[in-house]
């Protein structure tokens, strides 16, 4: 059947992207968006998303043939999140930093080496206090563990490696993701401007808001996570699939 009706559920970060992907669309679409702070715990992001899927479910009259979920991975906060009547469409991310920058191969391109980097964009500095955001890969690699259970999965050698290449003493240095929205230039200054006050390397990456756009323009090929009905989401920790989905 064609998909006609879908309930977008996603992370205010990207109200302005997602807000312009709305209006291009050919499908209707009901947005409903959640504070950027829930990214500090999992159970926040998982309890939000699965109360509004839950809640979709519920609506009465209005029908949604998918709900499209604005989310990476982030910090396994969508590990466990389950589909009950209606498919979830879930883009492979670890993170919004992916979906800022428009593919997973770009994340490699300019994360793979720093995973714990951090960064901004227009759409996270509209939103709430903070300038840099963290890239959860570490947690979604299941890095956010304590040093004796990442002995005890990884081997102690590795284990030490992995410790230190995450852990984040400070700001080295500032990275602004543009994917050309309007308030750029504005934000851009800002963050600029504090760069040189702290004496610090200021790096522009080119974004993309082409993951988001394709979510709600419903073009779900490969680089989305379909699950359908009776299933849940289960993360695999890598750099290619992210999460797969598995019958309840």
């Amino acid at each position: 059947d064609k998909i006609k009706r879908v309930k977008f559920i996603g992370c205010e970060v990207f109200v302005r992207s997602a807000s312009k992907a709305i209006a291009e669309s050919e499908l209707s679409i009901t947005p409903i968006f959640f504070e950027k702070n829930k990214h500090e715990k999992a159970e926040l992001v998982r309890d939000a998303v699965q109360g509004a899927i839950d809640a979709a479910e519920e609506t009465q009259g209005e029908g949604y043939d998918a709900i499209a979920v604005g989310y990476g991975l982030c910090g396994n906060g969508l590990d466990g999140i389950t589909a009950r009547s209606i498919p979830l469409i879930i883009p492979r991310a670890h993170d919004c930093c992916t979906l800022f920058l428009g593919s997973r191969a770009k994340f490699i391109e300019h994360f793979g080496d720093n995973p714990s980097a951090q960064w901004s964009s227009a759409g996270y500095m509209e939103r709430g206090e903070g300038y840099l955001r963290e890239t959860e890969t570490g947690k979604a690699l299941g890095l956010d563990m304590s040093m004796e259970d990442m002995i005890a999965q990884y081997g102690e050698d590795n284990a030490e490696y992995l410790m230190s290449m995450l852990k984040i003493e400070e700001v080295k240095e500032y990275l602004y993701i543009s994917a050309n929205d309007p308030m750029d230039n504005i934000f851009l200054k800002d963050i600029s401007e504090k760069a040189k006050a702290e004496e610090k390397p200021f790096k522009i990456i080119e974004g993309s808001t082409r993951l988001i756009s394709k979510l709600l323009l419903g073009v779900w090929d490969e680089e989305f996570l379909i699950v359908p009905p009776g299933h849940r989401v289960k993360a695999v920790y890598d750099m290619e699939k992210v999460f797969i989905e598995e019958e309840i």
